[in-house]
């Protein structure tokens, strides 16, 4: 995804998304796909299949409660510490009250302010965004996966295994937060030499394997997580599972 905007007055919302829109074009920011609604449903929706680092900027006042927006905040915080937080408000006099709700914004953009200084801070907070994106990028081992339905990109140390939700969902089980899309297995098996199938509806990282029973046909993974593995599965994944110990050892 990338940039997120929740604002209620329509006119306003089409407003920030153009300066946005310029600005992105200006500064080539990498990450900047725009999302811009007036509803806070559709945003949290939209975050529930998203692992990238974003950037949001939420109005305060939402049909007419102006600490909604700190309520999204917080919804957010709760899926994603990483992100920015940029409140935009015509209340300048709640940005005190936005660091009780401990939800570590990056700026409080007053609405009043004139139109270059309004400009100019969202540039500022774009192009700090721009580059720690760049260097999370730079720095991490990612998954990536994007269908039609979805695209996600996670930490891949944070994978423990992926299974199916329900029919045709699939569900990434991390150490941080659940993902679920709609997609199939075998795509996904095939994503990554460490994403090892080791039951009919489960797939592994390979990398967070702490013990294989055998007897018991279970598979424990670090952070306390456990998974079942099929009897025809057992030799594959754990011949799979030797030689990334022994990849490991070497290195």
């Amino acid at each position: 995804m990338g940039i997120f905007i929740l604002e209620d007055n329509f006119e306003q919302k089409e407003f920030l998304h153009r300066v946005v829109e310029k600005l992105v074009k200006k500064n080539h920011i990498i990450n900047g796909t725009i999302i811009s609604t007036t509803s806070v449903n559709r945003l949290l929706e939209a975050i529930q299949y998203n692992g990238e680092y974003n950037i949001f900027f939420l109005d305060l006042n939402i049909k007419n409660d102006t600490t909604a927006g700190l309520e999204v905040a917080k919804q957010i915080r709760k899926v994603d510490e990483e992100s920015e937080i940029v409140i935009v408000s015509s209340h300048p006099n709640l940005a005190l009250v936005s660091y009780q709700y401990m939800i570590s914004v990056l700026s409080f953009i007053d609405k009043s302010s004139d139109i270059d200084s309004f400009i100019k801070q969202i540039e500022r907070c774009l192009l700090k965004y721009n580059n720690t994106f760049q260097r999370t990028v730079q720095h991490k081992d990612w998954f990536f996966y994007e269908s039609k339905f979805t695209d996600i990109r996670v930490p891949f140390n944070e994978i423990r295994y992926i299974t199916t939700s329900d029919r045709h969902r699939i569900l990434i089980k991390t150490t941080t937060r659940d993902f679920q899309f709609y997609g199939i297995l075998a795509d996904i098996e095939n994503n990554d030499q460490r994403l090892v199938r080791c039951h009919q509806s489960y797939i592994v990282n390979i990398t967070a394997i702490s013990e294989i029973d055998k007897s018991k046909n279970v598979i424990y993974l670090d952070g306390g997580f456990e998974i079942p593995i099929s009897r025809r599965m057992k030799k594959k994944v754990s011949e799979e599972w030797r030689n990334f110990l022994t990849t490991k050892t070497t290195e």
